[in-house]
Parts: C-alpha cells; sequence; structure tokens
C-alpha cells in the first residue's frame, strides 16, 4: 500500500509540472500570438484571400488557438520526459535502452511532421483551395479562427501520422506486428496513401508524389527498423 501510494505521488507530482509548463507555454504563447499570426499572414494567405472575424470575440478566440498549439508543442517534450522518469523503475535494462532511444525518435518525428505540413502541405492546400473558389468567381473570405484552426489541425495531424515507425514498433513490441505482414500490406499502405494526395493536391502528379512520398519512406522505414530489431532481439 504505501508503494503504491508513493506511485500516485509521484504521478501527482510529474502531472502538476507539465501542467505547469503548459500553463506557461499557453501564456507565451497568447504573448507573441500577434507574431505568430503575422507570420502565418505572411507565409499563406494571398492578394486572393482576405481574412476576416465574423463575431465580436471571433479574433481573441484566434489568438487562444494559437496559443494553445503554441502549449502542445512546446510541453511535447516535457511530457515525453516526465512519463520515461514515471516508468523507469518498473523497466528493465533492454526497455529502458529501448526507451532512451524511441522518445528522442518521436520527438524528432513529431516535430518533422509540423514542419512537413507547414512548409510543404499546407501551401499547397492553400493555393489549391483558394484557386478552386477563384475559378469559381467566388471571393476568399475565410473566417480567421476556422482557418487558424485549419493551420494547426493539420499541422497536429502530420506530427502524428509520422509517429508511424514508433508506432509500429511498439505494436512489434507487443507480438501484434512484423516486417512480414507490413511487407505483405505495402501495396494497400501505398495506393491508399496516394487516394489520399489525390484528394487533398491539385490534380498534379508532381504534388501529389512530393505529398505522399515522405509517408512512404517513413512506412519503408518501420519495415526496416522492425525487421531490424527483431533480427537482433531488441524487442524481446
Amino acid at each position: 500500500m504505501p508503494t503504491i501510494i508513493n506511485h500516485l505521488k509521484e504521478l501527482r507530482k510529474r502531472i502538476i509540472s507539465v501542467i505547469i509548463f503548459l500553463i506557461t507555454f499557453f501564456i507565451l504563447g497568447f504573448i507573441y500570438s500577434g507574431f505568430i499570426l503575422n507570420r502565418i499572414r505572411l507565409d499563406f494567405i494571398t492578394k486572393d484571400i482576405e481574412l476576416i472575424v465574423t463575431t465580436p470575440v471571433e479574433f481573441f478566440i484566434a489568438k487562444l488557438n494559437i496559443a494553445l498549439f503554441a502549449a502542445i508543442v512546446l510541453v511535447f517534450p516535457f511530457l515525453l520526459y516526465h512519463l520515461l522518469m514515471f516508468l523507469k523503475p518498473a523497466m528493465k535494462g533492454k526497455e529502458k535502452a529501448l526507451v532512451l532511444i524511441f522518445l528522442p525518435f518521436s520527438l524528432f518525428l513529431f516535430v518533422f511532421g509540423i514542419i512537413f505540413s507547414y512548409f510543404l502541405f499546407l501551401n499547397v492546400a492553400v493555393l489549391f483551395f483558394s484557386q478552386l473558389a477563384v475559378k469559381a468567381s467566388v471571393l476568399n473570405l475565410w473566417s480567421i479562427s476556422k482557418f487558424i484552426g485549419f493551420v494547426f489541425t493539420s499541422c497536429l495531424v502530420f506530427g502524428l501520422l509520422f509517429q508511424l515507425p514508433v508506432i509500429t514498433m511498439l505494436l512489434s513490441k507487443l507480438n501484434l506486428l512484423d516486417a512480414k505482414i507490413l511487407r505483405e500490406k505495402r501495396k494497400y499502405f501505398i495506393l491508399l496513401i496516394f487516394i489520399i494526395a489525390a484528394l487533398i493536391t491539385p490534380p498534379d502528379p508532381l504534388t501529389q508524389i512530393m505529398i505522399a512520398l515522405p509517408l512512404i519512406l517513413l512506412y519503408e522505414l518501420s519495415i526496416f527498423l522492425v525487421g531490424i530489431f527483431k533480427k537482433k532481439e531488441i524487442l524481446g
């Protein structure tokens, strides 16, 4: 019983620490939300697009959304760290080594997914959707809060999609997946990726390949890593 109580106290302490970091980053994000919004506007808004507010509080909500996104991204490393430290006492030697490898790898992929979304996907998506309206002689009067939500949701989705190698590793660790299954399902995954790329990009094969290729490479990386770690018996 004392051990359980001690674990709960430690968990409470780490949760409070993460919450403090989250609140701190949220405040900083709100303070710099004007700068971030201006950066987004310069990066994506063209002469064919005009951002508008449709309610008295919409601009304030947009600033809150910016602050929340900044807080989530910045708190992610601290969340991973405290999760590792809480689970560390229950881990064996190989498990500790595995976590020390994959938590930084997960963080790297998360950040890289956000960068990919912001600098490639969103540029293509914003141009495509705005030109659809222009060709139909429709004005692009975009709600600022919804546009900010679209930008940040896309970044978070790609950050999570880029966790594919980490997820496959965990499934392999649980003996729910292996490299053979991944190789057998490769053609279906590639087909699905190209269908998604075709739906979210202009009818331009080069653009579709630019969107699909990183996800395909991540899938191939997953096959490679699962095969290597299984071979060396690092995962079990």
